[in-house]
């Protein structure tokens, strides 16, 4: 989870450097100790100085500066802490900016076809008229034939920035086949989709996928977007949102208060509370959140803000129980990066919903407990991921995959989202009118 201050830095022009600075920063951080006497500096340059000079194969400096880094992060009583080699570190960053580069769409395999389930609007295909819903016949001059033909179809789409390819598509009877030239380049790779789900009612729903430094902005432009369309209920579907920015998640929970406590956070180094500002443009809109066992980090931090301040009903399944703050920081003159666990957080009521790490084989304890729980059995939790990826897909091709699906389930029938279910009518004052499990 991205943190919002930078800290615990490595630096160094050479090997025994980095170590030094290294064991500087990490005592000097909470205690006034001299770098010299920093523990495990003058073990660490003696296993430097032996292995330069007498190991039987010639070592990379680089691959032993990192090795010693990851391994330091390793002896820590802290899973989630990490290093990010150069390359991770460039793909992690892509990632929370929301930066992708490519074709710009995702693909469903429809019987023997392949076939466009979504563009990413003013992405690379989009501009090119590619179009949901349609076939893709050839890639690149090779045509496309299933099952075998997929990962070949998918590799050739895949290219650097500014190169082109060329697809034939058209409507999967044949109809209107032409070919396209797309050129690969960057894209904003969304992570946060909206429809509605009963336009009668009034009744749409927002879906965040992760929380990345835009999800704020996009989250209030479909929310905008969905009330012009004639929304006045909202449910907010934060299933299987494993985290992401902690600001981020915050920004979005002070969109229904004026003020208070949005999240506590307590760390050895500091303490600080992050509060709610006037003018929230949902404070009174009705609201209700959707929560299961992957529903993670900076989704429990927004999850609880409004659990506490009773600006929307949890609906669902109790959460993971992550709460925890980690601060990820780039190395100055190496290159790469570090995630480390700084504190934890604490929602209004000051509740930690952090469950720790499993430890034998007993239940994790933590996590948020939703206001009315919608329990899934495993073939439903299965069902529920798998519509979760293809919330944002065209809804003809993402109701014939449910159809095919359903074929072949051992639950055969239509797909019902219980949970969803739930959440609209205690929306529409229905209570928790869902059916039993079954």
């Amino acid at each position: 989870m991205k943190g919002d201050r930078t800290l615990l830095i490595v630096s160094g022009a050479t090997l025994v450097a980095a170590a030094a600075a290294f064991f500087a920063t990490a005592t000097g951080r909470f205690a006034p100790r001299r770098a010299e006497s920093a523990p495990g500096e003058a073990l660490y340059r003696e296993v430097v100085r032996r292995v330069l000079a007498d190991a039987d194969a010639p070592p990379d400096e680089e691959a032993l500066a990192y090795g010693a880094v990851k391994g330091i992060l390793e002896a820590l009583d802290d899973p989630h802490a990490r290093l990010y080699l150069p390359a991770e570190w460039e793909s992690f960053r892509r990632d929370q900016r929301g930066e992708a580069s490519g074709v710009g769409f995702e693909l469903a395999p429809i019987r023997d076809h392949l076939v466009v389930a979504w563009t990413t609007p003013d992405g690379p295909a989009d501009r090119a008229g590619v179009r949901a819903g349609e076939r893709i016949f050839a890639v690149a001059g090779k045509a496309v034939e299933l099952p075998s033909g997929r990962a070949a179809a998918e590799r050739a789409l895949r290219g650097p920035s500014g190169s082109r390819v060329v697809l034939s598509v058209g409507a999967r009877d044949g109809g209107g086949l032409r070919d396209v030239a797309v050129e690969r380049g960057p894209y904003d790779a969304e992570a946060v989709y909206g429809r509605m789900t009963d336009a009668a009612a009034g009744v749409g729903v927002v879906k965040i996928g992760a929380f990345r430094e835009g999800t704020a902005d996009a989250f209030l432009r479909r929310v905008a977007a969905l009330q012009a369309a004639g929304m006045k209920r909202l449910v907010v579907d934060l299933r299987f949102n494993r985290g992401g920015s902690f600001e981020a998640a915050t920004a979005v929970a002070d969109a229904w208060l004026d003020d208070g406590v949005i999240c506590r956070v307590r760390g050895r180094a500091a303490a600080e509370e992050h509060s709610a500002t006037p003018g929230g443009p949902l404070r009174g809109f009705p609201t209700a959140v959707l929560v299961d066992g992957a529903t993670a980090s900076a989704s429990e931090v927004l999850a609880g803000a409004l659990q506490d301040h009773h600006a929307a009903p949890l609906v669902g399944e109790p959460t993971y129980g992550k709460g925890v703050v980690q601060e990820v920081t780039p190395f100055t003159t190496w290159a790469g990066g570090m995630k480390l666990t700084v504190a934890r957080y604490y929602t209004p009521s000051d509740r930690c919903v952090d469950a720790g790490p499993r430890r034998g084989a007993g239940p994790r304890r933590g996590g948020l407990r939703p206001d009315v729980a919608v329990h899934v059995d495993a073939a439903e939790h299965d069902r529920l991921r798998r519509d979760a990826e293809r919330f944002h897909w065209a809804d003809s091709v993402r109701d014939e995959v449910r159809r095919l699906e359903s074929e072949t389930e051992s639950r055969p029938g239509p797909f019902v989202d219980r949970q969803h279910r739930a959440a609209v009518d205690l929306l529409l004052g229905r209570g928790s009118d869902v059916p039993a499990r079954r």
